[in-house]
């Protein structure tokens, strides 16, 4: 087994295969509410999240094409794609810059296995994939020198769908802050700040137009009407018409009270919180960081910023995984601004029975679905998993048990 694992692509085709299994444990054909987010466009003037649709819809008109289930199967296809290849592609990089002592391989196979992909897939036709695919890209530009460009790729997700404020853009401002401190010079964080800026100013615009210059009642007649014009989301067109009319202070008056008992819900604490863990005690140990020192502090406001959506929206399951995305998107950017230092000697023992938890584990999906696959499945297909664990966790043995192996 040695010499099969030790090959350079094999973990990696391991990685990806892993992926593979945990999106299709939940993976399904777009809902009518996701159908009916693509058709959303500002004809009857603006509102949040018709960006896409509006872009959508001019092209149709240049193509001749009208949006059918098919073609938003065809553009969900594309988004998901796009954000499990950059997903791939963040992993493959850490796991080549990391040092070779299996805690970042580890992390990959926790990630790769973790309720955030299962969720994500269940999500399949939603601007989910989109939106952590905007983040990826702002990031990216963040820590190539052009966060001006960043900001514009941030204030386009935002029109997209107003929650990137909570999941991308404190995802972003970490990453010029990380990027800022590894560099001189106070014109670096004037650029930075003034470019973060832009979105913020897209958001407040947003909420602002929302509440006091849109007609809410014949906004939502109108739309209402022109969804109910598409015979493929019959049960979803008022109910969205609604629920895209009503403003953000409108939400928070109505669901904040019910802030505290989603966030400490005991079924999502139970399946997401392990994960979480592992990839926070990841970022710590790799990183030398002190827990809730001023950095770790940050970290964690970074990544828990999603559960403030727990204010105002009610699917509870959905956002709660959105700490999991998070939280490794954060452990990429520490591994483009900082040197990782080894996960540590402790990590295989948090990081194993999470890998096991997150395999046999069923997390609660929306709509009363359920996942697919059987233990027995579970463990066939997750047998090349299992020997990647077994393996890196020998070697690291091994190496540990050298009396001339440096210490971690």
């Amino acid at each position: 087994m040695k010499q099969i694992m030790g090959r350079t692509w094999l973990p990696w085709l391991i990685i990806a295969w892993t992926f593979g299994v945990t999106v299709t444990r939940a993976i399904r054909l777009p809902n009518d509410f996701a159908e009916a987010h693509w058709l959303l466009d500002y004809r009857f003037g603006f509102m949040k999240r018709g960006l896409i649709g509006s872009l959508c819809s001019v092209a149709g008109s240049v193509f001749g094409f009208t949006m059918s289930p098919g073609i938003i199967l065809v553009l969900s296809v594309i988004t998901f794609g796009a954000l499990y290849a950059a997903l791939l592609a963040l992993l493959f990089r850490m796991l080549r810059r990391h040092p070779a002592d299996g805690g970042a391989r580890l992390m990959a196979l926790v990630f790769a296995s973790s309720p955030f992909l299962v969720m994500n897939a269940h999500l399949f036709g939603y601007f989910d994939a989109l939106l952590y695919a905007f983040c990826i890209a702002s990031v990216a530009l963040v820590l190539s020198g052009r966060p001006f460009v960043a900001a514009l790729v941030s204030a386009v997700a935002l029109l997209s769908h107003e929650s990137y404020l909570l999941i991308g853009l404190p995802l972003v401002c970490l990453a010029a802050f990380l990027q800022c401190s590894a560099e001189d010079g106070r014109d670096k964080w004037a650029r930075h700040m003034v470019a973060l800026c832009i979105p913020v100013g897209v958001f407040l615009l947003i909420v602002v137009v929302q509440s006091l210059v849109v007609d809410k009642v014949l906004l939502r007649e109108q739309l209402a009407e022109y969804l109910g014009s598409f015979d493929f989301i019959p049960t979803r067109s008022r109910s969205v018409a609604k629920w895209h009319t009503i403003g953000f202070f409108e939400y928070l008056r109505g669901q904040r009270g019910n802030l505290s008992k989603r966030i400490l819900e005991p079924t999502f604490l139970a399946s997401l919180g392990p994960s979480l863990l592992v990839l926070l005690y990841f970022i710590h140990s790799s990183f030398r960081l002190r827990p809730f020192a001023w950095l770790s502090v940050v970290l964690l406001a970074v990544v828990g910023c999603p559960l403030a959506m727990h204010a105002i929206a009610w699917d509870t399951a959905r956002i709660s995984s959105y700490l999991l995305g998070g939280a490794f998107i954060a452990a990429w950017i520490f591994t483009e601004t900082r040197k990782p230092q080894g996960a540590g000697d402790l990590f295989p023992l948090i990081a194993l029975p999470v890998i096991v938890l997150n395999v046999f584990m069923r997390i609660p999906l929306m709509d009363k679905e359920v996942e697919r696959f059987s233990d027995w499945q579970r463990l066939w297909l997750y047998s090349p998993a299992f020997l990647l664990v077994l393996f890196t966790v020998m070697k690291k043995s091994e190496s540990s048990a050298r009396p001339d192996s440096p210490m971690p």
